[in-house]
């Protein structure tokens, strides 16, 4: 999976586990183990999950380099990567490399547990064999690589609600991770409006600079280059939005197409309207912002937009 934007890179310089009992030695963080109270395959498993200081994740590349302590191997035995952590009572997505679990990408949901969304066969795992392991996600679609190959990918139903970036392990023998590296680009706010005045000016002069002011990339239709139809367009980038903005006051259907295509992908809305503008009644259970065509309007719609921005994160 590859993308054009360009990427901070960090690495996390704390640790807490929040599930099992971990270690935190120099530049290395160890999962030593938990009570088995999970199953896998009929068997009795003990899973761990650590998460880091790394917090505003929400779409990019986490790496990690991985092997499993000593040996033999008992059954059980995975490493992964969690994106989208918050907490055990929010789902969250991982990826993960073992012999039980295979190479999947899984998500856990509060009440039922962890399930597969996509899977390879189980691996023949080594120990004390140093393993890379590469989690990407972008938009709504989550990879997984293996020393550089890539092993598994999946769709996700929804972007991860939290934003946190964490470890998974699980078995009865150590497993330890290093060179923990995160790499993230900014988010991005799909902006719908009608391509006439005075909603290009809006979009210049207001929306465009409050979003990026907030660290958003923003994106417009007709800003873009390329040979894809549009509908596809739409779809693609509407997919890989953190959030999607629109702006309503004229009835256009194109804007409301690409409210209908985001609401069903689940993604956070944002709707702008000139005060006065009548909302329909599927839409009006979202956020709108209110606001006046007139001088010192803008400035009031900036710092509301930006407060709902900031909000989404």
């Amino acid at each position: 999976m590859t993308t054009h934007l360009s990427a901070v890179e960090v690495t996390p310089t704390a640790w807490f586990g929040v599930m099992g009992h971990w270690n935190f030695v120099d530049n290395e963080v160890r999962f030593e183990g938990a009570d088995a109270n999970w199953q896998a395959g009929g068997e009795p498993i003990s899973i761990g999950v650590a998460a880091s200081d790394v917090d505003r994740f929400t779409e990019g590349d986490i790496e990690a380099v991985f092997r499993f302590d000593g040996g033999p191997l008992t059954s059980g035995h995975s490493a992964g990567i969690v994106v989208g952590f918050r907490s055990f009572a929010d789902e969250f997505y991982y990826v993960e490399f073992g012999d039980l679990s295979a190479s999947s990408i899984a998500k856990f949901e509060p009440g039922l547990g962890f399930r597969p969304l996509n899977r390879t066969a189980p691996n023949d795992l080594h120990p004390d064999q140093r393993y890379r392991i590469k989690a990407s996600l972008y938009g709504q679609r989550l990879e997984m690589r293996i020393n550089n190959v890539h092993v598994v990918e999946a769709s996700l139903s929804q972007q991860p609600r939290g934003h946190q970036v964490a470890l998974i392990a699980s078995g009865k023998t150590r497993v330890t991770f290093e060179q923990v590296i995160v790499r993230s680009v900014k988010p991005r706010a799909f902006v719908a409006t009608q391509f006439s005045e005075p909603f290009d000016r809006i979009w210049g002069q207001v929306i465009k600079q409050a979003v990026a002011a907030v660290d958003f990339n923003p994106i417009r239709l007709d800003e873009l280059v390329g040979p894809n139809p549009i509908l596809t367009d739409i779809k693609e980038h509407v997919a890989a939005a953190a959030v999607v903005i629109a702006e309503i006051t004229p009835r256009n259907p194109n804007v409301f197409y690409e409210i209908g295509y985001a609401d069903a992908l689940h993604k956070p809305l944002i709707l702008l309207a000139q005060k006065g503008t009548p909302l329909p009644f599927d839409i009006s259970g979202y956020r709108t912002i209110f606001y006046e065509d007139v001088i010192g309007g803008e400035v009031l719609l900036t710092e509301k937009l930006k407060n709902h921005l900031k909000a989404v994160l």
